[in-house]
């Protein structure tokens, strides 16, 4: 995995991803066939905009755990937290391009949001 992607356990979820000042894109999934093309995809986000977010994969070890604890129906599910709330998620197989798109996407509406 590089190190442009933090690894999420349950140690260090409220710190890595919760209390995370940027926002964190997750990825939830289980290292099988399709992993390698979606890793590289989050790789990608990484390179491409780590100044701004935040790219976290949710150990293997503990992907059933997490999918529990953030009721995830499948994956591969990505998840995007910001100010210690997810604010959306995509199931399913993305290519670099939609992965993209649904960042943007999602940041867009998080700052039309009024401010409180």
């Amino acid at each position: 995995m590089g190190n442009l992607i933090q690894l999420i356990t349950p140690e260090n979820f409220a710190h890595e991803v919760l209390s995370e000042k940027r926002p964190v894109l997750l990825l939830c999934m289980p290292q099988n066939d399709d992993f390698p093309s979606q890793a590289a995809s989050m790789e990608t986000i990484a390179a491409l905009h780590g100044e701004w977010i935040k790219t976290g994969l949710l150990a293997d070890a503990f992907v059933e755990y997490f999918m529990k604890k953030l009721v995830v129906a499948g994956t591969p599910t990505y998840l995007i937290f910001f100010e210690g709330k997810e604010k959306d998620r995509v199931l399913g197989l993305v290519d670099i391009r939609g992965l993209e798109q649904f960042v943007f996407d999602v940041m867009a509406q998080v700052k039309k949001r009024p401010v409180t």
